[in-house]
């Protein structure tokens, strides 16, 4: 998916999850997997957008393992309770397990 303004939110009714890459210049990003059929294995999510929110909501119940990569030039990242905030942050969080 991409574009240069626009929103993206996925997860409001029953899904299948699969690769995504999502680009786009201004706007939020949703994903929410708790709706979302998971497949066996891994599955990568890629989101890059210059401007706006990203959020991906992961279900504590499926016993998920879960990797984050985040980068951005200005703002806040957070991912399994740790936050970065300032210019040039990145973080990398994962699950035990993964």
């Amino acid at each position: 998916m991409m574009g240069l303004v626009r929103s993206v939110y996925l997860g409001k009714d029953e899904w299948n999850l699969i690769t995504l890459n999502i680009s786009h210049l201004i706007g939020d990003t949703v994903i929410d997997l708790t709706k979302a059929w998971i497949p066996t294995g891994e599955t990568t999510i890629y989101i890059s957008q210059w401007i706006g929110d990203v959020k991906v909501y992961v279900p504590n119940d499926l016993g998920l393992e879960v990797k984050v990569i985040a980068h951005t030039f200005y703002g806040t990242n957070q991912a399994f309770e740790r936050t970065n905030r300032g210019i040039n942050c990145r973080i990398v969080r994962e699950q035990r397990g993964y």
